[in-house]
């Protein structure tokens, strides 16, 4: 397994907020930030699920990256707004669209009766009533719906 998951994680591009000491937090506020746009920072700690103070934290070091840009709201000065800056939209197309690409040369060096079978299996989970309600965050990141299908599949 250990194998599998070091081959995933592994990428010859460069990403510059992947290869800095960004931790889980500040990586899901951009997709979260990528999924929903401008948000108050009292909006994107709830859907993070984290304080309002270890969010701001982590929107102050995404904002000294030049990640994400932060403003007073319009009409109330005491609410601050946050979105991702041009640097980070490109960034994460980047870096989803290098890992979608990973993905699809595995799937693509399967034997084809090992792929058909991934597909099913894979199928029917997604079908199925095994992954709960879908996280915003992860279902908003593609920038283009994928269409393959494994060989001899309608």
């Amino acid at each position: 397994m250990s194998r599998l998951v070091n081959d995933a994680n592994s990428n010859s591009v460069d990403h510059s907020f992947m290869n800095s000491d960004l931790g889980f937090s500040h990586f899901k506020s951009l997709l979260v930030l990528r999924a929903k746009g401008t948000l108050s920072v009292n909006e994107l700690a709830e859907s993070l699920s984290l304080s309002v103070a270890a969010t701001g934290r982590a929107v102050d070091k995404l904002v000294q990256l030049g990640l994400v840009d932060r403003r007073e709201d319009t009409a109330d000065r005491r609410v601050k707004r946050v979105s991702l800056t041009g640097e980070a939209e490109k960034e994460l197309a980047s870096w989803m669209g290098a890992k979608e690409d990973r993905v699809r040369d595995f799937v693509g060096s399967l034997p084809d009766p090992l792929r058909d079978r991934f597909f099913n299996v894979l199928t029917e989970v997604i079908n199925g009533d095994y992954l709960g309600p879908a996280d915003p965050a992860m279902t908003a990141i593609r920038s283009t719906p994928n269409t393959a299908t494994p060989k001899g599949t309608p």
